[in-house]
C-alpha cells in the first residue's frame, strides 16, 4: 500500500469514529459523547505501540508484504473476540469490585517507570515463549507455504511460519489490552463505549 492510500485509510477510519462520536453525542447526550471520544483518543495514542511491535516481527522473520495482509485481518478478527471477552469481563469484575481500578492504576504506573528506566534492547522474536510452546504443540515447516497457514507433510498436519507469527501477534495484542483496556477505565466503566471506542482505535 502506497503512503496515499494508506492516508486515505486512515482519514476514512478516523471519519468513521467521529460520526459514531457524534451520534452517541445527539443520542445519549454529552457525557457519553465525552468519553467516547476520550476513549478513543487514548486507545489511538496507544495502538501506535502495536504497530511498531507488528513491523518489528514481520521483519525479524522476513514475511513478505504481500502475505502480511492475511496474518492482520485474522489478527484484527481475533483482537475484536479476545478484547470483547476483556473487556465486558473487566467492567464486570470493576462494578463488583469498585476498589480494582486502583490496582489497575497501580498497574499503569508500574508500566510507565518500565518504559522510563528500561534501556532499548534488540528484541529476538524467535526466542519467545509463546512459539516455543506452539512449536511443542505441532511440528513446524522451515518455510513459508504461501498464504497458509497449516500444510500437510508426509501425511502429518505441520504448522508454518505464518501461524506462528499469527499467534505471536495475538499474544502481544493481550499484553497490549492489559495495558490499554485499564487505562480506557479511568475515563468510563461503561462496556458498550469502552468497546467501540477500542474497536475503533
Amino acid at each position: 500500500m502506497k503512503a496515499r492510500s494508506a492516508l486515505k485509510n486512515f482519514v476514512l477510519w478516523v471519519s468513521l469514529a467521529i460520526v459514531v462520536n457524534i451520534f452517541i453525542y445527539i443520542i445519549f447526550g454529552s457525557e457519553p459523547g465525552l468519553e467516547f471520544l476520550g476513549g478513543y483518543i487514548i486507545e489511538l495514542s496507544l495502538s501506535v505501540d502495536n504497530l511498531f511491535l507488528f513491523l518489528l516481527v514481520f521483519t525479524s522473520f522476513n514475511i513478505p508484504i504481500s502475505y502480511q495482509k492475511r496474518v492482520l485481518t485474522y489478527g484484527i478478527f481475533g483482537a475484536i473476540v479476545l478484547r470483547f471477552m476483556f473487556i465486558f469481563l473487566g467492567v464486570a469484575i470493576v462494578n463488583t469490585f469498585h476498589w480494582i481500578l486502583y490496582i489497575f492504576g497501580f498497574f499503569l504506573f508500574c508500566s510507565g517507570l518500565k518504559i522510563l528506566f528500561n534501556k532499548e534492547e534488540a528484541v529476538d522474536f524467535s526466542d519467545s515463549k509463546v512459539l516455543k510452546i506452539m512449536k511443542k504443540i505441532i511440528p513446524v515447516t522451515d518455510d513459508l507455504y504461501g498464504e497458509c497457514f497449516f500444510v500437510r507433510k508426509n501425511g502429518v498436519l505441520h504448522a508454518t511460519p505464518l501461524l506462528l507469527i499469527l499467534v505471536l501477534i495475538e499474544s502481544s495484542d493481550i499484553i497490549f489490552a492489559m495495558d490499554s483496556i485499564p487505562a480506557i477505565f479511568s475515563i468510563t466503566t461503561n462496556p458498550y463505549i469502552v468497546y467501540s471506542s477500542n474497536i475503533f482505535a
